[in-house]
């Protein structure tokens, strides 16, 4: 399990997929003695299109592998005005996140770009900046409001179909071609600036068809928004290989069967399937990595890893019950937010009427040596495990005062003041000790149990009737029954759709 700020591994970057690509002649780099100056290359990129990250990590490699002394600048900017307008929310902060990293400095942007290039999934750019050793919130500043229409307007105009790279002003074509774009850059060197390159001819043919398949199996039709998100299939098209999407109704008995093969229980999912053994072989880089998970008994099929989305359970059928679950880490911000809205929603009214309003918890199990008990852990250290487990006895024992201490420990829930929160609802401290040390092992057994089971891993996860899962802070209002709750002030930052993994 890992949090939308926990770094992620850098080794293995997966560029061997690079090779997929049409290879008529390759260039090898043998040996040089020369002292390369730092002559500039720059590549245009637009951020929200899939070519400009094929260009990027073709580039990159390029310059790494063959040219290390060659100074890669990349210039954000935009296709049109047009298709700005058009772009969703996420894609319109992903730009003007690259506009302001690129502006505070090239080279941190080019490092930037390696990193978000790591995996195949989106990856958090408030991550990536943290891991660059720059305060997300610093960021966060540069690109709301004026400031960020500000960057946008000021973004160059880039045709999609004719982004340039060039050497001292002087255009090279992009070629999908390491020898041929390598040979191109060269030539482009000034003669004392130039690496030595052998030319070799392969037989190697270009595969007739896409070497991976993505898989999506939905939701839609139980529920119209258990769909995946766009963003996520849009950052997995930038994978450099050739791709096709392929939905399937999860009624379908393609599906029924896929999921059943895969032991998971929410619909939709994303697979990714590889048409070849040599794609297979690729996708191994990146379950070293711990992007992605083999799934299937034949051992073909790979589910990105932390993707947890919203969806149903498509096993189940929906409860008469106006039940509410919230799966959550006691210290993850959305995860406290999420109490807190609710709360006071049901304070004031705003939740449907007869809903019962429950919490289980996310927590790790590590197996216990010889005969010896297992050890339970939390995303967020000692302390939130503790802070669960104290909610976990309160609700169980003592449910009349969970609401009490909630309404008091939320609002400073890392302090070591607990104590004082329980006491001024009530509750004997020294009763509840007794009970915790009691108790408390196989409460956060059970819960353990039950969200392995349901595959929860983020925080807040929101689970309706006993069937509809919708992960995120503000993802509940996709539900007309919650309209009502408002996630907006409940103190988490910007982000309502927030989480925990």
């Amino acid at each position: 399990m890992s949090e939308m700020g926990r770094t992620r591994r850098e080794e293995d970057t997966g560029y061997s997929f690079l090779f997929f690509l049409s290879l008529s002649t390759v260039y090898c780099l043998l040996s040089t003695s020369f002292l390369l100056q730092a002559a500039e290359l720059r590549l245009e990129f637009i951020p929200t299109h899939n070519g400009s990250w094929r260009n990027f990590m073709m580039v990159d490699t390029l310059a790494k592998s063959v040219f290390p002394q060659l100074n890669l600048v990349v210039i954000p900017g935009v296709a049109s005005k047009e298709e700005l307008q058009k772009l969703p929310k996420e894609q319109m902060e992903e730009t003007k996140v690259h506009l302001a990293v690129q502006k505070r400095s090239p080279a941190l942007y080019r490092r930037y770009l390696q990193l978000a290039s790591l995996g195949p999934m989106s990856l958090p750019w408030r991550d990536l900046v943290a891991v660059l050793g720059v305060d997300p919130s610093e960021i966060e500043r540069e690109i709301v409001g004026e400031q960020g229409e500000k960057l946008v307007a000021g973004a160059s105009l880039m045709p999609a179909d004719g982004l340039k790279l060039t050497i001292e002003g002087k255009e090279i074509p992009i070629e999908f071609n390491f020898g041929t774009l390598a040979k191109a850059i060269n030539e482009h060197l000034p003669a004392g600036e130039r690496v030595s390159l052998v030319e070799r001819k392969l037989t190697q043919t270009v595969p007739s068809k896409p070497e991976v398949e993505i898989l999506v199996i939905s939701g839609r039709a139980w529920a119209p928004w258990a769909v995946v998100e766009e963003q996520v299939l849009e950052s997995l098209k930038r994978l450099p290989v050739g791709t096709t999407v392929r939905e399937i109704d999860g009624r379908a008995p393609e599906a029924q069967a896929i999921l059943k093969d895969i032991n998971f229980p929410i619909a939709p999912v994303v697979l990714l399937k590889p048409l070849s053994d040599e794609a297979a072989k690729n996708l191994e880089g990146y379950v070293r990595q711990g992007a992605l998970e083999v799934k299937g008994k034949k051992k073909n099929l790979y589910a990105v890893r932390g993707l947890s989305s919203s969806g149903v359970l498509w096993q189940k059928k929906e409860k008469p019950e106006k039940d509410l679950q919230l799966f959550l880490m006691s210290q993850c911000p959305y995860g406290v937010s999420a109490q807190k809205a609710l709360l006071t929603a049901e304070k004031e009214g705003k939740m449907p009427a007869g809903t019962r309003l429950s919490f289980h918890y996310i927590v790790d199990k590590t197996p216990g040596a010889a005969k010896g008990p297992a050890a339970f852990n939390s995303l967020h250290g000692a302390g939130e495990l503790e802070e669960n487990a104290r909610q976990m006895v309160l609700q169980k024992y003592q449910p009349e005062k969970l609401r009490c201490y909630l309404e008091k420990r939320l609002a400073s829930i890392d302090s070591s003041f607990w104590d004082e929160a329980l006491e001024a609802c009530g509750v004997d401290l020294a009763g509840f000790k007794s009970l915790y040390k009691e108790k408390s092992q196989g409460l956060l057994d059970a819960d353990y149990a039950l969200t392995e089971s349901l595959n929860f891993k983020s925080s807040p996860t929101f689970l309706w009737k006993g069937r509809y899962v919708l992960s995120g802070l503000g993802s509940l209002s996709r539900l007309e029954e919650f309209k009502g709750v408002d996630f907006t002030q409940a103190g988490a930052g910007a982000s309502t759709g927030g989480k925990c993994q």
